[in-house]
């Protein structure tokens, strides 16, 4: 009889060992199930980041080969993004917030928010012998519409300076 006994113990024993592997196995395996989706999902993000940066890439090759053989266009990048002018042009630059510039008769497309208020001033720190001084150094600078550019000897656009760009793209003094 203790055999019997001993037999169905050891069953028993090997029956919760069974299913303890059988629940660590399962375990194991949904948290490598997981880590696949996961990195099956960060791969194909990868891929498409690779796919923007291959098209980013194309753009920016055709932009340099169009600045290298067409001088209409250098003419136009480098007037409008370095703020070159011709000869005896004037430049009229406007402080315009492009969310609420209109067209004269035209409804704004988003109405403005309404100005923040302005931080309280710090507390004046009073000392016995010095009075508090109040700097201007926080006001903005004041911007004036219109630049004069001084004639350059080039044809081609200069700068403010007397730097000129020559056609072969390098900058001479």
């Amino acid at each position: 009889m203790k055999s019997l006994a001993f037999y169905k113990f050891l069953v028993a024993a090997l029956s919760v060992l069974l299913a303890l592997v059988g629940v660590l196995s399962a375990f194991l395996f949904l948290q490598a199930k997981r880590e696949l989706d996961h990195f099956k999902n960060r791969e194909g993000e990868l891929h498409q980041q690779l796919a923007n940066l291959q098209v980013q890439l194309e753009a920016r090759e055709e932009f340099l080969q169009r600045l290298q053989s067409d001088p209409d266009f250098l003419d136009r990048v480098v007037r409008q993004r370095l703020g070159y002018a011709r000869p005896d042009e004037l430049i009229f630059r406007f402080d315009v917030d492009r969310k609420t510039a209109t067209l004269p008769g035209t409804k704004p497309a988003v109405d403005p928010a309404p100005p923040a208020k302005p931080a309280p001033p710090p507390a004046p720190v009073h000392s016995p012998t010095k009075t508090p001084v109040l700097s201007n150094a926080t006001k903005p600078p004041v911007l004036t519409n219109a630049t004069k550019v001084p004639p350059a000897t080039s044809p081609r656009a200069t700068p403010a300076g007397n730097t000129t760009l020559r056609s072969g793209g390098a900058r001479h003094n």
